[in-house]
């Protein structure tokens, strides 16, 4: 009796790590999902498709979630400047089932930490989308506050990201302050 009770116990214990397991696998597609998702919506609404592509080495060695593609050979000089524009940046991205304010803040602070991992800093964005919403994105436009502060930061949706990136109107003290 004591051991159909304990090998019960430890079926138990392997099916609740298979479900813990299958979720976060569930999860990592989901970002994963995400990423490419955002990314391609991004390049198509700028303009310039295969731009950016998906930092892979980041599950391993940290970073950010996406970077200017290495393939992709500008074409003009709208293109060149939008490279440059689009390497300033450090670029954390967020599918998630919901956006609440905590959620928000915490993947910010991640962002601007992994922002100034890079020499010199690069900029913090952040882009989320939760389920059945829009993606929105957060950039810190003030070189004034430190870049910590969420409340220097402009909130806009993807189409209006892309007018700004479009429009290269990334003003250049941006770069001087972490």
């Amino acid at each position: 009796m004591e051991l159909a009770e304990s090998e019960t116990r430890i079926e138990l214990d392997c099916n609740l790590e298979s479900d813990r397991s299958a979720m976060g696998r569930k999860s990592s597609v989901k970002g994963s999902t995400g990423e490419r998702e955002f990314l391609t919506r991004l390049g198509k609404i700028v303009g310039c498709t295969g731009i950016l592509s998906r930092n892979l080495e980041q599950r391993r060695s940290g970073g950010e979630d996406a970077r200017v593609n290495a393939n992709f050979q500008p074409a003009n000089d709208y293109e060149r400047r939008l490279v440059s524009t689009l390497n300033t940046l450090s670029i954390e991205i967020k599918r998630h089932a919901s956006c609440n304010s905590s959620s928000i803040n915490r993947w910010w602070q991640q962002a601007v930490t992994q922002a100034r991992q890079h020499n010199p800093p690069r900029i913090p964005m952040l882009a989320f989308r939760p389920d059945r919403g829009r993606w929105q994105c957060l950039l810190h436009v003030s070189s004034e506050l430190p870049r910590s502060n969420m409340l220097g930061c402009l909130r806009m949706d993807i189409e209006l990201m892309a007018e700004f990136l479009r429009a290269n109107l990334l003003p250049s003290g941006l770069e001087k302050r972490p």
